[in-house]
């Protein structure tokens, strides 16, 4: 799967990025992660993209060629 790395999410439009709250899931949860929230200040009536960084967390599913660095793009 995949791990938010804390501290990299972003938002665009200047919104503030001090409303970006991060939950760890409990470790008896192998369906998540963790839990990435927004609370905007006010209403909100634009279209945001909000941006963060992941890392792998189980690297034995990678090929044994692959190695520990992986490039994706999108």
């Amino acid at each position: 799967g995949q791990e938010y790395i804390e501290g990299t999410a972003t938002i665009d439009n200047g919104a503030d990025a001090s409303g970006f709250s991060y939950s760890k899931a409990d470790l008896s949860d192998k369906d998540k992660s963790g839990t990435l929230t927004y609370t905007f200040n006010g209403e909100t009536n634009k279209k945001h993209i909000i941006s963060f960084k992941t890392r792998i967390s189980d690297t034995s599913i990678l090929p044994d060629e692959q190695g520990e660095s992986v490039n994706l793009t999108n």
